[in-house]
């Protein structure tokens, strides 16, 4: 039992008992108990794909363990931009735009899920984020996104042959950083199922020096040796952090060196 998750959840959610029941039957798990809405104290309802899991799991992660930003590892500044790829229904950019007005954030998401992410955004209200459906890649491209487990989490890119009626446009990042038509990154978010290793392996230096913070979901167990990869590729750039899971994946966040 987890008495302050529990108290957080009752506390800032409506339905937060709800919410409560929903982790204890699984809800964290890939095939635990699907979850379709969470609603906020002030009555806005965000939305899920209601047949999948993993929301309420998201919501422990990102709100409340803050896994990103904790320790004051990140702190959204006037004029920062942030970068959320791989954003699902919007828990992470709604966080970080709700915690400064004043900032900006670009979130990227190719799957069905970015039906949700736009509801959730013009729920909030938050006028600060911009929204894309794209997938990151290491090339310009097409992918089919593709369901891996009953969460909606594990959505994972495959490489198209034909841009198809069911087919996303894949950017690298040195096209991301374009759209943000800004010199620095304040932070780069990326939770993108293995993916991220095509991304990281064609980024220059030159593009990661524009990137102050790094928060990197790593997919050891999708693709062996991702960690090991990531450090190599940020090891020259940044100082870097690893914190794993007995699961095969977990998180590396990295800063720029002095």
């Amino acid at each position: 039992m987890n008495l302050p998750l529990y108290f957080y959840l009752l506390k800032n959610f409506r339905n937060g008992w709800s919410l409560i029941q929903n982790l204890r039957h699984g809800g964290w798990l890939a095939d635990g108990a699907p979850c379709a809405e969470i609603i906020l104290r002030n009555g806005c309802r965000l939305t899920h794909p209601p047949q999948m899991g993993g929301f309420a799991g998201s919501l422990v992660e990102l709100w409340f363990e803050q896994c990103y930003t904790k320790n004051n590892f990140y702190e959204p500044r006037d004029g920062d931009v942030v970068i959320d790829c791989g954003a699902h229904v919007g828990l992470f950019s709604i966080f970080i735009a709700r915690r400064n007005p004043n900032c900006r954030v670009i979130a990227f998401e190719p799957s069905e899920n970015f039906d949700y992410l736009q509801r959730n955004v013009a729920a909030v209200g938050v006028k600060n984020i911009e929204l894309h459906r794209l997938a990151v890649g290491k090339e310009p491209g097409w992918v089919h996104m593709v369901h891996s487990t009953g969460r909606s989490i594990d959505n994972r890119a495959e490489t198209a042959t034909a841009p198809d009626s069911t087919a996303v446009k894949m950017i690298p990042l040195a096209e991301v950083l374009a759209m943000a038509k800004q010199e620095r990154i304040a932070f780069f978010k990326m939770d993108i199922e293995g993916s991220e290793i095509d991304v990281m392996n064609a980024a220059t230096r030159e593009t990661l020096l524009r990137i102050e913070r790094f928060g990197i979901e790593y997919h050891d167990n999708l693709v062996p040796g991702a960690l090991k990869r990531l450090q190599e590729v940020l090891g020259t750039t940044h100082e870097m952090k690893v914190e794993p899971t007995p699961h095969g994946h977990g998180l590396l966040t990295a800063w720029l060196k002095q």
